[in-house]
This record gives C-alpha cells, sequence and structure tokens, in this order.
C-alpha cells in the first residue's frame, strides 16, 4: 500500500473541474491558455485596437474629414505626445478614474495636458 496512489471520486471530481475551466479559457481566448500566453494576449489587443482604428478611419472617411492612425505600444500617454509631434491636432476623450488612482497612477489627461506642445482637443 505504501507508494501507491489511491483515485478517489473527489480526484476525479477536481480534475474535470479543472478541464473545463481550461477548455472554457481557450474557448474564450482563441488559444490554450498559459501557452505564449503573453503573445497570445498581445495579438488579441492588437487585432481588437485595429478593429477600432479601422471603425474610426470608415466614419471619418464618411464624413469626409482626413484622417491618420497608428497603434503603438508603450506609455500611453508618452506614446500620444510623440506620434503627436507631427500632428496639427490631438483629439482624445478624457474622463477621470478618481482622485487615488490618479495620485498613485497619474492619468492621461493630466500628462498631455502638462507635456503636449500643440493642440488638444478633449471631450468628457
Amino acid at each position: 500500500m505504501h507508494g501507491e496512489y489511491f483515485r478517489s471520486k473527489t480526484d476525479d471530481i477536481a480534475e474535470e473541474q479543472a478541464r473545463r475551466f481550461f477548455e472554457e479559457r481557450r474557448r474564450k481566448l482563441g488559444t490554450a491558455p498559459y501557452v505564449n500566453y503573453q503573445g497570445n494576449i498581445s495579438m488579441i489587443l492588437e487585432e481588437r485596437g485595429n478593429a477600432a482604428l479601422d471603425s474610426f478611419r470608415q466614419a471619418c472617411e464618411e464624413a469626409g474629414v482626413t484622417c491618420e492612425t497608428c497603434q503603438v505600444t508603450g506609455n500611453v500617454p508618452r506614446c500620444i505626445v510623440e506620434k503627436g509631434e507631427l500632428a496639427d491636432l490631438i483629439v482624445m476623450g478624457a474622463y477621470a478614474h478618481g482622485e487615488w488612482r490618479e495620485a498613485i497612477l497619474g492619468g492621461v489627461t493630466h500628462y498631455m495636458l502638462d507635456h503636449a506642445d500643440l493642440p488638444l482637443l478633449m471631450r468628457h
């Protein structure tokens, strides 16, 4: 008996629940969880970002507005300021997260107001 492994009904139930959990994650992510997780998340975010940019670009074209979009990765406010250096105007949404969160993490809106050297159009 020593060294032998006995499976119980509880073991079978736990194994089945784990299998279902990972299958559900795989369906939602379109990939197996934890297999190249960061790469898969980056790919999903890039696809969603491109879809949002395509939608915005199409709306601008339909309204007869010239629009150039790009997707970059990094510190959000710094990327906006750097990309905006070649633009005539930066258009962006602005919203608050709460005093504590902004005090700890900072806010994109405040950063833009402090660091952008060109006109900003913000919608709150």
